[in-house]
């Protein structure tokens, strides 16, 4: 039985992301529909042969396919978002739920519609300080990483050449955007009053920034006035390119609450950074 709380907060997730879905972006939304179709019709031939993992992957497609969709339509791009239908695909997609079925693979719950609002979010911003082509090039490049079945290796060879970079220097900005869009999913979720503490490995690889931050816990106001020296809007970047920490949400009952405006860090990350050597070097 489908639970009725669920299907609100699905509802309400479906609401803000037609209400943000801007022209260029249902446009955008619309060409990953269609790539997220082709690969569908080639996975679903793959889970007809038996395949388990094509299956898996077809049954996830499909459920992202109809979520695009419908936040298309609920957008008012109906057009849109039946531009690459086809009875052919249909009569696939029935086909997986019967597979799906005899296989006994249980249906995806977990709802695409947070991700689609962060990346419409992410959309608006050059965070990389890269200017406006080359972010939305870069922009491009993650959102079919999201939410089509592209290997990143092959998206990223893409990048270097569209945008004539270094592979490095390609993987730098994709690994960077990654990290964003999880802190952008966080911010999405953030409510008045929250506090957040910086989560992240505690190790001879942090940079000065981190270093001074792991461990600790922030109002947002106090976050917002951060500087990491690299990247602008520290909650959202973090310690900047590459940087491996989080803003995690602190619990409401949480003890660590205790730590806001104090400078002290949690007790488990300033056992981690006594033991690193001495005279370590920040990266």
């Amino acid at each position: 039985m489908t639970d009725p709380l669920a299907l609100l907060t699905e509802a309400e997730k479906l609401a803000r992301v037609a209400d943000t879905i801007s022209g260029q972006f249902a446009l955008e939304l619309a060409r990953i529909l269609r790539d997220l179709e082709r690969q569908l019709r080639i996975l679903a031939l793959d889970a007809q042969q038996g395949k388990q993992s094509a299956l898996a992957r077809a049954v996830r497609s499909q459920r992202l396919r109809r979520q695009i969709q419908q936040a298309l339509q609920a957008a008012g791009y109906q057009k849109l978002a039946e531009t690459a239908t086809t009875a052919s695909l249909e009569a696939l997609v029935t086909q997986l739920e019967v597979l799906r079925g005899a296989a006994q693979l249980a249906a995806f719950t977990s709802s695409d519609l947070t991700r689609i609002l962060a990346l419409q979010e992410l959309a608006k911003l050059d965070l990389l300080n890269q200017g406006t082509a080359i972010a939305h090039a870069i922009w491009r490049t993650f959102a079919y990483g999201l939410l089509t079945q592209r290997p990143v290796a092959d998206l990223l060879d893409d990048l270097a050449e569209a945008l004539d970079l270094e592979l490095a220097e390609a993987r730098t900005l994709y690994d960077t955007t990654v990290s964003v869009f999880g802190r952008q999913v966080e911010a999405l979720k953030a409510r008045e009053g929250d506090v957040y503490v910086y989560l992240g490995p505690a190790d001879t690889k942090l940079r000065p920034f981190c270093h001074e931050h792991v461990g600790k816990v922030y109002t947002r106001d106090e976050i917002d006035a951060l500087n990491n020296g690299q990247l602008p809007n520290v909650f959202l970047t973090g310690g900047g390119y590459n940087c491996r920490h989080v803003w995690t949400a602190v619990s409401k009952v949480s003890e660590l609450r205790a730590l806001v405006g104090t400078n002290e860090r949690m007790p488990e990350v300033t056992a981690l950074l006594a033991r690193l050597p001495a005279g370590r070097k920040a990266a």
